[in-house]
């Protein structure tokens, strides 16, 4: 007899002609088969994405949110993680661009604003399938650099778990990059259930990147020895976005869709990844 793989199943779902009474010799042998497989299921697999959409603006100069979104769409993301998102500035005329996407999506959203900009606000934002229960935003100080920087932390009802969901943009001074790594550190959640996303404005090589590998992975890294650049969009030169994990979060694949979009859609491509929360 063949075994065939064992797979999830919402118990929730399962019809009434399961349930039934364990004084029946034949029902309690089909009810201990269905627990079996309940309980030795493979975990569902998740995309999360971490984008930075430059404002809606695309190599092109052409100021277009539908393109992000179809962006995002196209990856089949459950959650994005994004970076350079206006709220109401004038270059953007006056829109909120987080809840503008999260309407083209049908997800909900959330705006972390990091400084205000252009008679409005400029930072990161998240967009999700999945309920958002909590959505927090720390600066990140140094006195090094010009901007002001943040991190926001959400935790995403996911099944019957929860997940912690993090996003930032770096600055571009080197030193200004190790003072916020290290500010990342000191609010990172205790959970091992944890991804961070963003625009790092590091290389692999750099001082930030160690610092931040010796408590996460590259997720990106792993399933991949020659990781895709992301920066610039059109011809990628350097990787400097990328998705870390926690040690409960098992990477699956970087499933990346290669299409003229991303070649134009933003200045950043953006870097996808599949995974399972152990």
């Amino acid at each position: 007899m063949r075994i065939m793989p064992k797979a999830c199943i919402d118990d929730s779902s399962l019809p009434s002609v399961f349930l039934i009474k364990k004084s029946n010799r034949s029902g309690l042998i089909l009810l201990v088969l269905i627990l079996g497989l309940l309980g030795g299921c493979t975990p569902k697999a998740y995309t999360v994405m971490t984008y930075n959409i430059h404002a809606g603006v695309g190599m092109d100069g052409v100021l277009d949110l539908e393109r992000i979104a179809r962006v995002i769409r196209d990856s089949d993301a459950d959650m994005a993680v994004l970076h350079e998102v206006d709220k109401g500035t004038r270059r953007s005329f006056k829109v909120d661009q987080a809840d503008s996407l999260g309407t083209l999506l049908g997800m909900e959203s959330r705006f972390g604003r990091s400084i205000d900009h252009d008679g409005g606000e400029y930072g990161n934002a998240l967009v999700s399938k999945y309920p958002i229960l909590n959505f927090t935003v720390h600066e990140l100080e140094t006195e090094y650099g010009f901007e002001d920087r943040t991190v926001f932390e959400a935790q995403i009802l996911v099944a019957s778990d929860t997940l912690s969901l993090l996003g930032t943009h770096l600055g571009l001074d080197t030193l200004a990059r190790i003072d916020q790594i290290n500010g990342i550190l000191e609010v990172l959640p205790l959970t091992p259930k944890l991804v961070l996303g963003g625009d790092f404005n590091f290389e692999a090589d750099s001082e930030p990147y160690k610092i931040i590998t010796g408590k996460l992975h590259d997720s990106i890294l792993e399933r991949d020895l020659n990781p895709s650049n992301s920066f610039p969009a059109d011809e990628p030169n350097r990787r400097i976005d990328y998705i870390f994990v926690g040690p409960g979060i098992e990477t699956d694949h970087s499933p990346i869709k290669e299409s003229n979009l991303i070649l134009v859609a933003s200045d950043h491509r953006p870097q996808v990844l599949k995974f399972r929360i152990k």
